[in-house]
C-alpha cells in the first residue's frame, strides 16, 4: 500500500515566499491602475456634466457660451464667479454653497467645486473630485475653464471648454514634459490621449 507523500515544511515556506514576492509586485500595480481608472472616470463624468450644462444653458439663453457675460465688475472675480455660475449653470448643476459670496460648494454627486472669473475673459472652475474641501491633493483636482470669444480670438489656442493654463491643443510632447512639473498639464494630456492614462504618463496618482 502506497503512502501519500505530503509537502515538506521547506516546500510550504518556499511557496509562501514566492506568493509573497508576486503579491508585493502585482498588488501596487493593481492599486495604481485602479486609482488611474477612478480618477479618469470622475474627471470624464465632471467634464461631461459641465459640457451638458453649458449646452442646456446655451439653448435656454439663446446665446453661445463664448458670448456670455464674463465681466468681473466692481466686486472682483470671486463674487462675479458666483453670479456667473448662478446665471448660467446653477439650474443644471445645482451646488450647495458653504461660503457666502464665493463659488465654493458641493455638487449632488459629491464633487466639491470652487471657481472665479478671471481677467474678464474666462470662468475657472476647480473640481475636487474626491469631494474634499481645502485638502489639496493634485491627483484629485481637475481645473477647467469656460473661455470667452475675446480670449479665443486673442490667443486662438484653446477650445471654448478646455483645461486651464495648459490646454489640449498643445503637442503631446509638451504636455508630457510639463505634466512632470505642473499638474495642470496632466488633465490636458489625459483628454488628448482619449480619456486614458497611458503607460508613459509621467506621474503617479
Amino acid at each position: 500500500m502506497k503512502r501519500n507523500k505530503g509537502f515538506t515544511l521547506a516546500e510550504v515556506l518556499i511557496t509562501l515566499v514566492v506568493i509573497g514576492i508576486i503579491a508585493a509586485i502585482t498588488v501596487p500595480i493593481i492599486m495604481q491602475n485602479n486609482k488611474k481608472k477612478t480618477y479618469v472616470t470622475k474627471m470624464k463624468k465632471f467634464y461631461s456634466s459641465l459640457s451638458q450644462a453649458i449646452k442646456l444653458a446655451e439653448a435656454e439663453q439663446g446665446l453661445s457660451s463664448l458670448d456670455w457675460d464674463f465681466s468681473t465688475g466692481k466686486y472682483g472675480g470671486d463674487k462675479a464667479g458666483v453670479e456667473f455660475y448662478n446665471k448660467y449653470l446653477l439650474k443644471y448643476m445645482p451646488v450647495e454653497y458653504d461660503w457666502e459670496g464665493t463659488l465654493h460648494g458641493l455638487l449632488s454627486d459629491g464633487v466639491y467645486i470652487g471657481g472665479t472669473l478671471s481677467n474678464n475673459q474666462y470662468m475657472e472652475i476647480n473640481a475636487h473630485l474626491a469631494g474634499t474641501k481645502w485638502k489639496y491633493n493634485y491627483s484629485d483636482n481637475f481645473r477647467i475653464c469656460i473661455y470667452s470669444r475675446d480670449y479665443i480670438n486673442k490667443y486662438n489656442n484653446v477650445k471654448p471648454l478646455d483645461t486651464c493654463y495648459a490646454n489640449t491643443k498643445l503637442s503631446r510632447e509638451k504636455l508630457i514634459s510639463e505634466c512632470n512639473r505642473y499638474w495642470d498639464y496632466c488633465p490636458a494630456l489625459i483628454i488628448q490621449d482619449g480619456w486614458e492614462i497611458k503607460d508613459d504618463f509621467p506621474r503617479k496618482l
